[in-house]
């Protein structure tokens, strides 16, 4: 069985950084730019271990994690909710976020996480 997670990010950076991490642990990378009309539609038909989510846009980050809990197949997905000094590690977790990365992301820290 492979691991995917689904990344809902526009930065080249952090998707670079992500990219790299995952491949590490094995696990498959769906990139979704910041489009979330279709992270939900892969949401829905398709089954993700993890769901990662840039919450520059928070209420496009929301939505996305909202729909993730809703999706038969995702519910039990590890949501990581990508934050900086405007959106609180609280908000994040209001959202539906299970843990938290803080820009920048680092190929170190994201390991860690």
């Amino acid at each position: 069985m492979t691991l995917k997670a689904l990344v809902l990010c526009s930065d080249e950076k952090i998707l670079r950084v992500l990219r790299r991490v995952l491949s590490d642990l094995e696990i498959g990378l769906e990139h979704c730019p910041s489009d979330a009309d279709s992270a939900i539609q892969r949401l829905t038909r398709q089954r993700f271990e993890a769901l990662i989510v840039d919450c520059n846009d928070p209420s496009t980050a929301a939505l996305v994690l909202k729909s993730a809990r809703t999706a038969p197949c995702n519910k039990r997905a590890v949501a990581v909710a990508i934050i900086d000094g405007s959106t609180g590690v609280r908000s994040a977790f209001e959202m539906g976020a299970h843990f938290a990365l803080y820009k920048p992301i680092s190929t170190e820290r994201a390991k860690a996480s």
